[in-house]
């Protein structure tokens, strides 16, 4: 079934061509990657698909009914006028309608049985509560609870109101808002911006296992490549469906790029042959030889035209670096950088007992989560920040040069040919061609540096580090502002890049693509690691190992006890099941019933919409239909009491933790039996 179909869309912002006869079919239940350079009209896309604006021509059909989610920057605002985070405003009103209708229910029952109202609104709250249903019911406050916990929201921000929260926590729950809306397509536009890695993690499970439409804009290929089945190419101001994820579809989109590449030479070898041949029969005034050959020659000129029109829009960009004047062919392996105990400490300790090195033909990563001392770690490699303790050592008279993640530059009026010229030596028409090469054409190269964007500013701050031949290259985050095409071509300068490299980078892609060396950040200590894979693994036990630390921890028993140390302690006195093994087994069982609980409530809803869209219901149907309603809301009311009990850590009583648990099981077995 199709959600969406484009015929023959066009549009353009003035002079600027977005859409050029753009046909487009957006088919349910698959998850759709969109991806195309920055500026190409991927946002503009789903501003069409959501009606905020229209097509200068050509036809947009949408399927009747189809709902639409998109995460954009009305969410944000929306979400200021919300009490509490997990507030919905719309089915608010619907469960008031509900009560509403219910006292009038009630008081149409009580007068005379002909009484013509009460069919009427046994009707209208029949309809009302299937729209409440289909909002999440009763089930949304606990599904928004654990979407936020999900995305890793902390636990004491989930009762404020949204207006006191910073830009990436709202972002995180105008997120989960988009996800539990009732849509039938969802669009999401770099959805992994604001979240760490376990947030990724969690996000790609659960669009994973999402039976919605998805089209995700990111310029995470990781993250595309798990979550996407189809992948949607804008080049050249029209829309390119490949089946299978991000890297399949390039790989095939290369392969089709090859084929027309050669065809291309074919057809202009032949044009020349048969051009020739045209020629000929017309000095030799074979006039009837002469008209055949030019059909020939316009038929393939336009054939030629059309493989042409398809590699409009196409950027072809080439990142390039200079080669270390300093080193030798005998230096590529000689040690440039050497730390010893390095420590550093805030407010928190970031790292301690850091020990790293770097040789002249190695390029290494810095890894880990947001907050671990990356950044702060490249600073006091280049001197821009003093470590608490410990030795480092540079060797020789190296050539250092640095990216950081905002560029700023000295006199933002000068313009991109100045700016590269400057303090340069290069002829100018090399400064030219190297521009070209990093994606500034002619128009561009007299502009100021002030109007250009974040990728642009990052390209046009590489060009100029290259050209001081720097032995050591530190960039921190050099992807982050740049599309999908510059990142890989990047990824292919910094490849055939033969001096030393030190990049921190949350791209998982580009980290395996490039570096040779990792190194991963896990409890303040940095180590190395023989892939980005054993690195996470790593870093998920120290997660698990420090939450089950926290949780079995016990106060100390002096004579100026806390008074969760004295919970503690009567807790220990009073409940036979305390021991670090059982409550952990305890622990894993609760999270499992809390994990099941979830997904019957979100059965149970599919189960009763279905139920009330129904018109030839059983008595015992009804019978069912209630007893679920009831058997819901018991297990919603079980699991929000259980997560509650569980969050209070060494003051939680493991016996109500174990009563919970068997009541719970005891209302899931029962649900499940009614949702067969």
């Amino acid at each position: 079934m199709s959600l969406i179909n484009l015929q023959e869309v066009n549009l353009a912002f003035n002079e600027q061509v977005i859409f050029d006869q753009a046909d487009l079919t957006i088919d349910a239940g698959y998850k759709y990657a969109l991806v195309g350079l920055n500026g190409s009209g991927k946002s503009t896309f789903f501003k069409l698909l959501c009606r905020e604006i229209l097509p200068d021509s050509g036809k947009i059909n949408q399927a009747k009914n189809c709902i639409i989610s998109y995460l954009g920057q009305h969410s944000l605002q929306a979400l200021d006028k919300l009490a509490h985070v997990y507030d919905n405003p719309e089915l608010t009103a619907v469960e008031t309608e509900m009560n509403e209708l219910s006292q009038l229910i009630a008081a149409a029952d009580k007068k005379a049985e002909n009484d013509k109202d009460l069919p009427v609104l046994l009707k209208r709250y029949t309809e009302t509560q299937a729209e409440f249903e289909r909002l999440g019911g009763y089930g949304f406050t606990a599904s928004i609870k654990a979407a936020l916990a999900g995305l890793n929201l902390p636990t004491e921000l989930i009762e404020q109101a949204p207006i006191t929260l910073s830009g990436g926590e709202k972002m995180k729950v105008a997120l989960a808002h988009c996800l539990l809306r009732p849509a039938d397509l969802i669009l999401l536009d770099e959805p992994t911006n604001h979240l760490d890695l376990l947030s990724c993690d969690w996000l790609a499970d659960f669009i994973k296992k999402s039976k919605k439409t998805f089209i995700v804009v990111s310029h995470d290929r990781y993250f595309l490549d798990r979550i996407s089945d189809k992948t949607i190419m804008l080049e050249g101001h029209k829309f390119t469906v490949y089946s299978g994820n991000y890297t399949q579809a390039r790989k095939l989109a290369d392969e089709q790029k090859q084929i027309q590449a050669k065809e291309l030479e074919r057809l202009n070898e032949k044009l020349n042959i048969e051009t020739a041949v045209k020629q000929t029969f017309l000095s030799h005034r074979n006039i009837s030889g002469y008209h055949q050959r030019e059909k020939v020659v316009n038929s393939l000129n336009a054939k030629i035209k059309q493989l042409k029109e398809q590699q409009i829009g196409e950027k072809h960009l080439k990142f390039s670096f200079n080669q270390p004047s300093s080193l030798g062919e005998k230096d590529y392996k000689r040690l440039l950088v050497s730390v010893k105990d390095l420590s550093k400490k805030f407010d928190k300790q970031l790292f301690q007992h850091l020990d790293f090195s770097l040789k002249a033909n190695e390029k290494a990563a810095l890894i880990g989560r947001n907050g671990t001392g990356k950044t702060t770690l490249l600073k006091i490699l280049l001197g821009e920040e003093l470590p608490d303790s410990g030795e480092i050592k540079l060797y020789g008279d190296l050539q250092i040069a640095y990216m950081g993640q905002i560029i700023n530059f000295p006199d933002p009026s000068q313009s991109l040919l100045d700016y590269l010229m400057h303090d340069n030596t290069i002829p100018e028409r090399y400064i030219r061609a190297q521009l070209a090469n990093y994606g500034f054409d002619s128009s561009m190269i007299d502009k100021p540096l002030r109007i250009l964007s974040g990728g642009e500013r990052h390209r046009i701050f590489l060009a100029k580090l290259i050209n001081a031949h720097p032995d050591i290259l530190f960039l921190d985050e050099p992807t982050n502002h740049l599309d999908l095409y510059s990142i890989e071509r990047l990824e292919n300068a910094l490849q055939n890049y033969a001096g030393a490299l030190v990049v921190v980078s949350h791209d998982r892609y580009f980290v395996e693509k490039i570096a040779n060396k990792i190194y991963g950040f896990v409890d303040c200590r940095l180590k190395e690691y023989a892939s980005y894979e054993e690195w996470w693994k790593t870093y998920l036990s120290s997660l698990n190992s420090s939450n089950i630390d926290s949780l079995s921890k016990e106060k100390s028993l002096s004579a100026t006890k806390t008074t969760s140390s004295a919970v503690v302690k009567e807790r220990k006195a009073t409940d036979s099941n305390w021991n670090k093994g059982k409550i952990r087994a305890l622990k894993v069982q609760a999270q499992n019933n809390l994990n099941t609980v979830l997904q019957l409530l979100t059965r149970n809803e599919q189960f009763n919409q279905t139920f009330l869209q129904n018109t030839d219901n059983t008595p015992q149907s009804y019978e069912d239909y209630n007893l679920r309603l009831q058997l819901g809301e018991k297990a919603e009311e079980l699991y929000l009491e259980l997560s509650e009990e569980l969050e209070k850590d060494e003051a939680c009583s493991w016996a109500e933790v174990q009563a919970y648990n068997a009541n719970l099981e005891k209302t899931i077995s029962n649900l499940e039996k009614l949702l067969k």
